[in-house]
């Protein structure tokens, strides 16, 4: 089930540790920035990457970085 949607604002669900943006929807590829459950996202899509796990690309508020993770880790403000 997709819980973001294009426009959604989201945060890190777990404030325990930052989460690693990619480069694209998969583990394989490269590391981007970290985002922190301080910070802010905004949805700008979406695809289905490794073992079927749906990956979201974030811009993230402050820094201005893009960045793909796992919509697992993301919790939807709006």
């Amino acid at each position: 089930m997709i819980k973001c949607q294009i426009g959604n604002i989201v945060t890190i669900s777990n404030a325990n540790f930052p989460i690693v943006l990619r480069k694209g929807p998969g583990y394989s590829h490269n590391y981007v920035c970290t985002m922190s459950a301080k910070e802010f996202g905004i949805v700008l899509g979406g695809d289905i990457g490794h073992g079927m796990i749906i990956w979201v690309q974030l811009l993230i508020s402050g820094s201005g970085k893009k960045g793909w993770i796992p919509e697992t880790a993301l919790a939807v403000i709006d």
